[in-house]
């Protein structure tokens, strides 16, 4: 099971549900009950603006999300807070993809073309200087 993290997931989970980003008790429910909030804004955190984060197991999550958590909390100068299984259960169950998860022996596949080992066909680059390698003047 793979699980998808990108903030046009979290709106749109929030947008089915018709829940207000500032709607604590709703978002609270969401996530897992006491503290739903607080981890919904730290996947927020976690997660960059336009791009997707794509975990391969609930461990990998839940080790991303406790990390980040652990770094900011020794950044802030306090104690992380420790996720539960009730907040990872929840965050799983609305991040999960089904069948994304890559088939074993899975390979990218190949071009048809094989780019050159080299691009470099010997020639010295005209802003090289001439014996010695260094940048030189343009010539």
């Amino acid at each position: 099971m793979s699980f998808i993290l990108s903030h046009q997931i979290l709106d749109e989970l929030l947008a089915k549900r018709k829940i207000n980003t500032r709607d604590l008790a709703g978002i609270d429910k969401l996530f897992g009950g006491e503290d739903g909030y607080y981890w919904y804004h730290t996947l927020r955190h976690l997660c960059p603006p336009k791009e997707v984060m794509i975990f391969q197991s609930e461990a990998q999550l839940r080790k991303a999300v406790q990390g980040y958590e652990d770094v900011t909390a020794a950044e802030d100068e306090v104690k992380p807070q420790q996720m539960q299984d009730r907040h990872i259960e929840a965050i799983a169950q609305h991040l999960k993809v089904a069948g994304y998860a890559r088939p074993p022996g899975w390979q990218r596949p190949r071009p048809a073309v094989e780019p050159p080992r080299s691009l470099s066909l010997g020639l010295r680059a005209p802003w090289r200087g001439a014996r010695s390698g260094r940048p030189g003047r343009w010539r």
